[in-house]
C-alpha cells in the first residue's frame, strides 16, 4: 500500500508536475496574492459578499469568465494582456545590485565543506556576531 502511493506520488509530482513546491521558483514570492486577488474581484463584483444558491454562483462566474475573457482579447484596443515572466525596470534592477553590494560589505562567510553561506544583516542592523 504505502509502495503504491509512493510510485503514484513519484510519478504525479516528480515526473509530471515537477513545478508543485515552494522552491521551484527562487527568488520569487510564495504567496498566493494572485489568487486572493481573483476571490476578491469575484465577491466584490460578482457575489457582492453574498453567498449564492450554487445556480445563481454558477451563471455569475460565466457571467465573469466571459467579460474577462473579452478583457483579454488581442484585439481589443483595451486588452488586459498577462505577463508570463516578471518585468523588472533596469533602475529597479539597479537599485537592488546598490542595495545587495552595500549588504554584502556587512556580510560574514562561513565555509563548511564545498559550501559557503553568507550571513547579512537585517536592514538597520550594520554588524553580525560571529557565533560557531
Amino acid at each position: 500500500m504505502l509502495e503504491d502511493f509512493v510510485e503514484y506520488f513519484a510519478s504525479e509530482y516528480f515526473n509530471k508536475r515537477s513545478g508543485w513546491y515552494e522552491g521551484v521558483a527562487p527568488g520569487y514570492p510564495s504567496t498566493n496574492n494572485g489568487l486572493e486577488s481573483i476571490n476578491n474581484q469575484i465577491k466584490a463584483t460578482g457575489t457582492f459578499r453574498k453567498r449564492l444558491p450554487l445556480n445563481q454562483f454558477i451563471d455569475v462566474m460565466f457571467r465573469l469568465v466571459e467579460e474577462w475573457s473579452m478583457e483579454r482579447q488581442p484585439e481589443s484596443i483595451n486588452c488586459k494582456t498577462f505577463n508570463k515572466t516578471p518585468t523588472y525596470s533596469l533602475p529597479l534592477q539597479t537599485e537592488a545590485e546598490k542595495w545587495i553590494k552595500k549588504r554584502m560589505e556587512l556580510r560574514v562567510r562561513r565555509q563548511t565543506e564545498d559550501l559557503f553561506h553568507y550571513f547579512i544583516p537585517a536592514s538597520g542592523t550594520n554588524s553580525l556576531k560571529r557565533r560557531n
